[in-house]
């Protein structure tokens, strides 16, 4: 190699979380083999949110141990006033742009909303963990972090991925909507939001871009 030039190497992801995950709880006596009704098994009675699992009801526990996030509309009031929000604000940008679609709005009303709702906070993590003493697993509503204004990217992309799927479930677009997560050697782990979703006669492509969260 000549004197002075850099090799570059680029940064591979794994994308063996969610199966750290199952491994991991697997001793507890709180977690369930996966069946037909989630491939990713249960915890604590309810599904483990991961790849192409439901997010509403359902539990996103971390490949190491800390709080155990739960997404449920039933319990948690925050998220049926926030998505609540989220159709105010489509409706707002439809009036002003004129011709678009509420198909054409989602994908950018969701990520503002999220960005407003949850801005980028390890320091509201941190103080929310201490609170409630988060820790070995316990659980938490994803509200909690909605009412404190901040999280990191799971919380995120949890948000996120559950009002688009709240939108699929009332027909308001179609497409799917997952939590998909990975790690980059050196870097730590990720979580992404992941969704493909129909728009007029075009579709946008599943793509992963909670990272757009921070």
């Amino acid at each position: 190699m000549p004197e002075g030039k850099e090799i570059f190497v680029p940064l591979v992801p794994e994308w063996d979380r969610t199966k750290r995950v199952q491994g991991r709880v697997a001793s507890n006596q709180m977690y369930e083999e996966p069946d037909g009704e989630s491939r990713t098994g249960h915890f604590k009675g309810r599904r483990i949110i991961g790849r192409d699992t439901p997010i509403q009801g359902g539990v996103y526990v971390g490949a190491g141990e800390r709080e155990a996030i739960i997404v449920d509309e039933t319990v948690d009031w925050t998220l049926t006033q926030t998505f609540e929000e989220l159709l105010a604000d489509i409706e707002r940008r439809i009036e002003e742009k004129g011709g678009r679609t509420f198909k054409n709005q989602i994908l950018d009303a969701v990520f503002d909303l999220v960005r407003k709702k949850m801005p980028s906070s390890q320091s509201v993590v941190d103080k929310i963990a201490t609170d409630n003493h988060l820790e070995q697993d316990r659980k938490i509503d994803i509200g909690f972090y909605i009412l404190a204004n901040g999280g990191v990217c799971r919380h995120q992309a949890l948000l996120g991925a559950y009002l688009l799927e709240r939108a699929i479930r009332e027909k308001k677009i179609r497409g799917n909507v997952s939590v998909d997560r990975n790690s980059i050697p050196g870097r730590g782990g990720h979580a992404w939001e992941s969704k493909k979703i129909e728009a007029d006669s075009q579709r946008r492509g599943s793509t992963g871009y909670a990272c757009r969260w921070g």
